[in-house]
């Protein structure tokens, strides 16, 4: 789900109804799901119980257990004034942080264009806003007390249910009428410093891949933490142990969506630290991802980028995903914390990409992938 003209709609249609041209702020979210919410900002004379615009649209999708992926707010700041986008409070920051998917694409104003805004990804607005949930429990020390027991875990029940039930969530996903219909509109291009990401690719089947995977790993993930949270509370994992477990699954979509734009661009992915995004100049070991995959794959995706991303996806050794990601040493908690443990579900993550591959070369197959204009601009 994308920032697009339908959502800015939603918001400026409501602050309009709701506060004509008097001062106001009004939110619009689109949810995994599905879902679409807003709601207005409150403003009362005590400026501390003065209440966000987006708390309410954060409220309703919480309250229908889903999971934002898109917002955009707008507002007046005088009477009579512009239109104006606004980027979410630190506060407000924090409380996505809890409701949204961590590669969900906030507007943020653009200050040199006060009526126009830039898109940006939660996880790169949220480095700064770091709730103390998120450092409680044992993640701190790399899951170093619990690795043999997580590891034993998803030896024995992980990956056997990545490769039985991964590729029909996918395929479901892929075939989903809102990943469609989300797929079709490019994203908003970006400010030239800012990232790059799936929903930026000219490719609309790229565009198309992306949506599905977000969406089925999202419900994949959640799926498998609620089903094993009695064996994980069992080896004392806490509330924020759980948040950082489906955080990791986030960090298997930042990987995706690198590799997306690497095959859909061909230039050099700079965000390659999937939690710290303007941190990748930590990453010490290995070669970035361009240099990694080199001119080779460049030119191959340059011919046909769905193919070489299957390519990537289902190479088992080196000179693909799995090989990357080792040379890179991305699996070490360390990069991200203070704690030295390898990540326990690295084997899972590799499984998930392989049975990914495959499942897209079945999907182009049988057609399921929507087409590209004719001359799409790399």
């Amino acid at each position: 789900m994308i920032v697009d003209d339908e959502l800015v709609g939603v918001a400026r249609e409501l602050l309009e109804r709701r506060f004509g041209e008097r001062t106001g702020a009004a939110t619009a979210v689109y949810t995994l799901e599905g879902g679409c919410y807003s709601s207005v900002s409150l403003t009362v004379t005590n400026a501390s119980s003065c209440i966000a615009p987006e708390v309410g649209a954060m409220c309703e999708a919480h309250k229908n257990g889903e999971r934002i992926s898109a917002l955009v707010t707008v507002e007046r700041l005088v009477d009579g004034g512009p239109v104006l986008f606004r980027t979410p409070a630190g506060p407000t920051i924090d409380q996505l942080a809890r409701t949204a998917a961590r590669e969900a694409e906030i507007a943020v104003h653009n200050l040199a264009e006060e009526d126009e805004f830039f898109i940006r990804p939660l996880r790169s607005l949220a480095v700064a806003h770091i709730s103390q949930m998120t450092m409680e429990g044992n993640y701190d020390a790399g899951f170093k007390r619990l690795t043999s027991e997580l590891r034993e875990l998803a030896r024995v029940q992980a990956l056997p249910t990545t490769r039985a039930q991964w590729p029909a969530c996918l395929r479901s996903g892929l075939e989903d009428e809102l990943v469609q219909r989300y797929a079709g509109p490019r994203g908003k291009p970006r400010h030239p410093v800012e990232f790059l990401h799936p929903n930026n690719l000219p490719s609309r089947r790229l565009r198309h891949i992306w949506n599905g995977f977000e969406a089925a790993s999202h419900a994949f993930f959640e799926a498998i933490v609620d089903h094993h949270e009695p064996t994980l509370r069992a080896l004392d994992c806490t509330d924020s142990d759980l948040l950082h477990l489906r955080q990791g699954a986030e960090s298997v979509r930042a990987v995706f969506a690198n590799l997306l734009v690497w095959v859909g661009f061909g230039r050099p992915v700079e965000n390659e630290m999937p939690f710290l995004p303007y941190y990748s100049w930590r990453l010490k070991h290995g070669v970035p991802m361009h240099e990694y995959f080199g001119p080779a794959s460049a030119a191959a995706a340059a011919v046909d980028p769905v193919a070489e991303l299957i390519r990537l996806l289902a190479e088992p050794g080196e000179g693909g995903i799995g090989g990357y990601l080792r040379q890179r040493r991305l699996f070490l908690l360390e990069v991200f914390v203070d704690g030295t443990g390898r990540c326990p579900f690295d084997s899972v993550t590799l499984e998930l990409f392989r049975e990914t591959g495959h499942e897209l070369q079945a999907a182009v197959a049988a057609g399921v992938l929507l087409t590209d204009d004719p001359t799409p601009d790399r």
